[in-house]
């Protein structure tokens, strides 16, 4: 009944207090009672609500979006752990909006600093991380009880200052009547304290002193100063704690720590402090220590942040990565605990599956008996239904086991396994790609960790720490494996040459039947003559080391089209013929039903039709075919290629990973193979340099008695007569390379003469055998261009491709000289990485502004045959509704030429931003355009420029080689 009752009397004043707040009479007014009401409800159920929505569907948009690794120690917040926010930009442009109209309509109800809080929070999920923070600290000034000059406290009116000033000093009046009845309570407590001192005194406790039976006089100054939290069952909260909470969280992502820390410790030291607000505190004091990978720090915050959460999401999440933190200290009972409490606290059954598998890590180390219990209870979760989910997982603990047992082979099977049976889990395929990446880098074999690097790179968030790493180590392993490859393909081709020279025909037979067999046959299948009638291995070895791989690249790519799409039987036929006819209707048909945990290759059952044996015309044909050397003179170039690799690997070695080893191995084996190759004094001097580093004088000595005999008066032999030699030789490259970059920048800045007699004096400064010759003989005919004119200038060209043949140099001179000639340039002449500027911020060869603090557009170049003009803009301007509605961003159509339509885009505040908006298109071609465009190109232009190609349509190509250069 009361219930009902406090129902109908809210009814009634929800329904009265719009009439009453629109009246204009004193009461009525917007600062009275029902006006206040009515502001606040209105601002709160309406506008408020609504920009709450919002924001909550953009936070969980990027939180559905992110999947844990629980290999690595979990992200506080999911949401904030998604690279791009792009996703959730339309609901979070739409909650700033509302929630701006909010505060605009209703500037003096409660929720207007909601609001403004609100506004920040959406900006920080953005990744706006500089505009939240300017929100939140515009909300720690505003509403600052203290600050009288704050934008909020401002505006008042003539009445509003008279009842202040009436109700100051009824609060002045107040705090005197309190102050005097405080004063008559404090001697009647100290009355009664003597009294019951005395008593104590009588009682044998001669020690007794009033002064014990008084209150604590810190919790009543507590009271008086207002240093305890206060309550607001019904009044509304001010948020001004939650803006300096959520201030420091945006200097964290800043990584502005020290700032951060400053209002950390601010409010844990505030005594008002929200008791709701203390457990968000916390986890933010533990956020900020594992930003900063201070993990011990940020034990005892998550330990608050676990009590005090009121969320049991939060304590679950809180509670496992203090495990994780536990785990990777060493502390295995900590950690044992800890995941206890996490499994009590009945999370989702993926982290509870996790923390009982951290909870078997747990239990190994070095002791045998240990890792084989463990491997026992991994391979009894591979049984139960419910884990085959997670068998990726499990395969992957498997192999930490084994590397734990020193078994790196059984753990690479088991970490092949984890990768095959992963399923959609980016985060545990990217660890299993880098740990097998890893241990092949380890084991030097770099062709399996170059492939495996790449694979992680496919799957690896881009803001993990060790991305970097695996990138490095990705592109330096680029040319190691490819030369790598190249030395197996062509000694597999030379010892096929070999055994087909000494017609040994069953040894070639043998191995074209094996490169036979690896080309697939109709319907997609490979055959194998030996397993005919029995089973054929999903991957086998490859035969005859590198022609079987050049083999491979000839496959036919025809897939099979899916019986289940065919209109007829025959699909099905050849779908039961592969699977068997009795296959059930289940998920994940295709895995084997027994899991064979030594083996790293599934096996299938299948009929294998018969393969003729091949005869010796056959087999040489397909040698042929592959690339074999059937003659001396092709042979001695498939010699050269190795001679040209194993020279690059002795470099590629030393300079790219640093493993010296390697590198003399190799260089060895040239020396030992090939003893009269190009590169033999070379080879030899970085022996004996190398063999000095490791310190092993005596193979050192060797080289360099080698080197002293063999290339006497060569370079090598000074520099080993003359340590100092190859400095100054060293220091003459440099010189003469900035020599020519003078030359140059004059040249460049319109001073033709003053750049060719530099030109003309360089073998004086630098004697007639200097580097570089095509170089400055094409900066020397362009001068003379400049001075002399087009038929001098020709005349210049033509002598450098006379005197410098089969030179980039001479290459840029024919294409020049056909331009010059009225022909169309079959390839663009490249240019310097950057060009020298004119003090007024021009560049001197194109005209064009490098004005970066300028407003810029953007423009779109698409194919015009794929995408309609209409349709292009239509798609743009949608985009940009939808992920930047808050930018107001212009879009309308442009035409260079009739093939040449631009989507231009107005407009940008400068450079950086324009290049961002760039930058962040050129990822989602397709979600931009709507089509697949393969020469679609988004670039950024200032006004300046814009008002030439304008003017001078003309000049568009030239600005597009301008961006190029100068933007990217």
């Amino acid at each position: 009944m009361k219930h009902i009752i406090l129902c109908i009397i809210f009814l009634i004043t929800a329904l009265t207090t719009p009439l009453l707040a629109q009246n204009k009479g004193k009461k009525g007014s917007s600062n009275s009672f029902l006006g206040k009401v009515y502001q606040n409800t209105t601002a709160k159920y309406n506008g408020y609500f609504n920009a709450q929505l919002k924001l909550d569907e953009g936070i969980q948009t990027l939180t559905d979006q992110h999947q844990d690794n629980y290999n690595q120690i979990l992200d506080m917040y999911k949401y904030m752990a998604v690279t791009d926010a792009k996703s959730a930009a339309a609901a979070l442009d739409i909650a700033i909006t509302k929630a701006a109209v909010d505060i605009k309509l209703h500037p003096r109800s409660d929720f207007a600093d909601d609001c403004y809080l609100l506004i920040g929070q959406s900006q920080y999920v953005k990744r706006d991380f500089e505009n939240a923070q300017k929100t939140f600290e515009f909300i720690i000034t505003a509403y600052d009880p203290k600050n009288k000059n704050s934008p909020v406290n401002k505006p008042l009116t003539a009445k509003e200052k008279k009842k202040a000033r009436e109700k100051a000093a009824k609060e002045k009046k107040k705090a005197r009547e309190a102050a005097k009845k405080a004063k008559a309570q404090e001697r009647e407590i100290i009355k009664e304290a003597k009294a019951k001192a005395r008593e104590a005194r009588k009682k044998g406790n001669r020690d007794a002193s009033y002064e014990d039976f008084m209150p604590k006089k810190e919790e009543e100054a507590a009271d008086e100063k207002g240093e305890k939290p206060k309550k607001y069952l019904l009044k509304h909260r001010p948020i001004r704690q939650d803006a300096m909470i959520w201030l420091a969280r945006t200097l964290i992502e800043r990584a502005k720590y020290d700032e951060a820390k400053v209002w950390i410790s601010r409010l844990q030291e505030d005594k008002t402090l929200v008791k709701s607000l203390k457990g968000e505190l916390a986890a933010i004091n533990a956020y900020y220590y594992l930003m900063q990978k201070d993990y011990a720090s940020a034990i005892q915050p998550l330990e608050d942040a676990i009590q005090l959460a009121k969320r049991r999401k939060d304590k679950v999440r809180y509670a496992y990565i203090l495990a994780q933190i536990y785990q990777m200290k060493g502390q295995q009972q900590e950690a044992f605990a800890a995941f206890e409490r996490v499994i009590k606290l009945r999370p989702a059954y993926e982290m509870e599956f996790s923390a009982r598998l951290s909870m078997i890590k747990n239990t190994y180390s070095d002791d045998p008996v240990a890792l084989a219990n463990a491997e026992k209870q991994l391979l009894k979760m591979l049984k139960d239904e419910k884990n085959e989910e997670y068998w990726d997982q499990i395969y992957f603990t498997l192999a930490d086991i084994s590397f734990a047992a020193e078994a790196p082979k059984k753990a690479i099977a088991y970490l092949k396994k984890s990768v095959f049976y992963n399923v959609g889990n980016k985060g545990q395929k990217a660890e299993a790609y880098l740990k097998l990446a890893d241990t092949f880098f380890e084991q030097e074999e770099y062709v399996n960790a170059k492939n495996y690097y790449d694979s992680t790179l496919t799957v690896l968030d881009n803001k993990d720490s060790r991305y970097d790493l695996a990138e490095t180590r990705s592109k330096s392993l680029t040319d190691i494996a490819q030369n790598i490859k190249t030395i197996a393909l062509q000694d597999s081709f030379l010892n096929i040459k070999a055994l087909v020279d000494a017609k040994d025909e069953a040894a070639y037979l043998a191995i074209a039947q094996s490169i036979k067999d690896q080309q697939p046959k109709r319907g997609g299948k490979k055959m194998n003559k030996k397993n005919r009638g029995g089973v054929v291995a999903s991957r086998r070895p490859s035969i005859g080391g590198g022609a079987a791989r050049a083999a491979s690249a000839t496959k036919n790519k025809k897939v099979e089209t899916f019986w289940a799409y065919q209109n007829t039987d025959r699909g099905k036929r050849d779908f039961q013929k592969l699977w068997g006819s009795d296959r059930k209707l289940t998920d994940n048909w295709r895995r084997s039903s027994s899991i064979n945990t030594g083996s790293e290759v599934e096996i299938v059952a299948v009929e294998v039709e018969e393969i003729p044996e091949l005869t010796s015309q056959e087999a040489i044909a397909l040698f042929k075919k592959i690339g074999v050397p059937m003659d001396d003179a092709a042979a001695k170039k498939s010699g050269e290629k190795v001679i040209d690799a194993m020279a690059a690997l002795g470099t590629l070695y030393r300079e790219r990973l640093n493993n010296i080893e390697k590198s003399i191995d190799i260089l060895e084996q040239l020396t030992k193979r090939f003893p009269d190759n190009k590169y033999k004094l070379e080879s030899l001097y970085a022996l004996y340099i190398q063999h000095q580093q490791l310190g092993n004088t005596r193979e050192a000595n060797i080289y360099r008695t080698r080197i002293l005999k063999e290339g006497q008066n060569t370079k090598f032999a000074k520099a080993i007569e003359n340590p100092n030699f190859l400095a100054s030789e060293k220091q003459r490259e440099t010189d003469l390379q900035k020599y020519y970059d003078d030359a140059y920048a004059q040249f460049k800045a319109g001073k033709y003469s003053d750049a060719r007699n530099k030109v003309d004096a360089v073998g004086k400064q630098f004697g007639n055998d200097y580097a570089m010759k095509p170089k400055f003989a094409l900066l020397g005919a362009m001068c003379t261009g400049g001075i002399d004119g087009v038929d001098a200038y020709k005349l210049s060209l033509n002598e450098i491709i006379s005197k410098h043949k089969e030179t980039p140099e001479a290459e840029k001179a024919a294409e020049i000289l056909k331009v010059l000639n009225g022909e169309t340039a079959t390839a663009k002449p490249s240019r310097p990485t950057s060009s020298p500027t004119s003090k007024s911020g021009t560049d001197a060869e194109t005209g064009f502004s490098l004005n970066a603090g300028s407003s810029h557009y953007v423009a779109v170049l698409y194919d015009p045959k794929k995408i309609k003009q209409t349709d292009a803009v239509a798609s743009v301007a949608d985009y940009n509704k939808k992920y930047h509605r808050l930018m107001r961003l212009r879009t309308s159509k442009f035409l260079i030429s009739i093939e040449e339509p631009l989507v231009l885009i107005r407009r940008f505040r400068d450079r950086d931003e324009a290049m961002k908006y760039v930058n962040e298109v050129k990822k989602s071609s397709v979600d931009y355009l709507g089509v697949e465009d393969e020469t679609f190109k988004v670039i950024a232009i200032n006004q300046e420029n814009y008002k030439i190609v304008v003017r001078e349509r003309s000049k568009w190509k030239t600005y597009l080689e301008f961006f190029d250069r100068e933007y990217n």
